[in-house]
């Protein structure tokens, strides 16, 4: 009986706790984000990161999906305080892989800071690092778009 209650006592508060975090951040937090600068360009100030990331980057075709703001959090290991907060932009690119074949266009997210690309993350809005979708699935729940 006593391991039932335990159990049952576990379940509660694992979705109460799934509920806190479903409802998202304060409108308060939002409103505290300065974004900085808008990236001017984001395709030509992305392609220098991607020079770094693909095989053959003079074959690499581009193309903008969407910008949006939003912020990356550090992690509570490390304090939970903010690590990111800017524009991102995701960008479909097609280039040529080791065989000399194009690889069809795979998404990516870039963030900016100030206008200027610091970071490239395989995936749409943050692939893997993105919003939580569900206790098992999806991303980390790290970062998130805002708007």
């Amino acid at each position: 009986m006593r391991n039932a209650f335990r159990i049952s006592a576990a379940v509660i508060g694992i979705a109460f706790s799934t509920t806190a975090l479903a409802k998202g951040p304060s409108p308060e937090f939002l409103r505290s984000l300065d974004f900085g600068e808008a990236p001017r360009d984001p395709l030509e100030s992305a392609k220098p990161l991607f020079d770094n990331e693909l095989k053959d980057p003079s074959s690499a075709q581009y193309r903008l999906l969407n910008t949006f703001t939003g912020y990356c959090k550090q992690g509570w290991a490390r304090g939970n305080g903010l690590d990111w907060v800017g524009y991102a932009a995701n960008i479909a690119v097609n280039a040529k892989n080791s065989y000399g074949g194009y690889t069809g266009y795979q998404v990516y997210t870039v963030l900016f800071v100030n206008g200027r690309a610091v970071r490239l993350i395989e995936g749409e809005n943050f692939g893997g690092y993105g919003p939580s979708r569900g206790l098992l699935g999806g991303g980390a729940g790290v970062c998130q778009p805002v708007g």
